[in-house]
């Protein structure tokens, strides 16, 4: 339980709350818990021994995106779907806008976009691996990316 993270999040609701408006996250998660340490190492974007290359790899934690959403909920803000990254981009016309720029671009500058789309989209790596949550206090309840 982020005890000091859900604090400094009750500020950001406060001023949610104030403006009619909304935090939207992105990050390493999981939506079901699978009953296991979320504490990981990450080293030239690949997953690295706890203990090794200390001070040389970044330390981090997966968010449990479901506990996120019941904190959320309990301040009175909505939430949207919890989705994949890969999901909302889709949602957002990442494929059509990459298709689009590409038309005027090089070969090898295509084949670079395409390998970063594939980075972002592909269940393997970011695709599935980044969840999305959109908390809000507003009317509406159109927002593009989470149906």
């Amino acid at each position: 339980y982020p005890y000091m993270g859900f604090k400094e999040l009750e500020k950001i609701i406060e001023k949610i709350k104030k403006n009619s408006g909304g935090i939207l996250l992105i990050d390493y998660g999981y939506v079901q818990s699978k009953n296991e340490n979320t504490l990981q190492s990450v080293k030239n974007h690949k997953r690295n021994d706890l203990l090794s290359n200390l001070g040389k790899a970044d330390i981090t934690s997966l968010v449990n995106f479901k506990l996120l959403d019941e904190f959320f909920s309990t301040k009175n803000l909505k939430v949207k779907n919890i989705v994949s990254q890969s999901f909302f981009l889709k949602k957002l016309g990442i494929v059509e806008r990459a298709n689009n720029i590409s038309k005027k671009m090089q070969f090898t500058q295509k084949a670079d976009l395409y390998l970063r789309m594939k980075r972002l989209l592909d269940p393997r790596t970011m695709g599935n691996l980044f969840k999305v949550i959109f908390a809000y206090k507003a009317k509406k309840n159109n927002f593009v990316g989470f149906d």
